[in-house]
């Protein structure tokens, strides 16, 4: 069986340049997450031409969390899996981690940024599959 070339390489000495060490010289958590919360509004509509009528003119919404207050790191040099059922909260995590996605509430840092803020220096930077 072939062996697989990993999926980002990286130069060597690079994970340990100086953006990726505190002032003391240790290395940092590369993900650093506080309280991460995302909502999404949902419209609700009832069947049929009345239901469709009803909603167009007095639109209902209800509030669906599809990530709720989560807290995490991960220290340099380690991998980081996300596993769970369906409608757990796994891609839009990752979405929210990648800058793709702006969250409700909570803070996030990848390699010392937030990724929403920093999503196109990020996309050099880190690789998701």
């Amino acid at each position: 069986m072939p062996r697989h070339a990993p999926l980002r390489s990286v130069p060597k000495g690079d994970t340990m340049s100086g953006e990726y060490l505190s002032t003391r010289g240790t290395p940092l958590n590369v993900i650093e997450v506080e309280g991460l919360t995302k909502d999404f509004q949902i419209a609700d509509k009832a069947a049929g031409l009345r239901g469709s009528l009803r909603a167009f003119f007095r639109p209902e919404h209800r509030t669906v969390q599809a990530v709720k207050n989560i807290s995490f790191t991960v220290p340099m040099g380690e991998r980081l899996a996300f596993i769970g059922p369906n409608g757990a909260g796994k891609s839009t995590t990752i979405k929210m981690l990648t800058g793709i996605l702006y969250p409700t509430s909570g803070t996030a840092r990848v390699l010392g940024k937030t990724p929403w803020q920093a999503r196109r220096q990020l996309a050099y930077k880190i690789g998701t599959v």
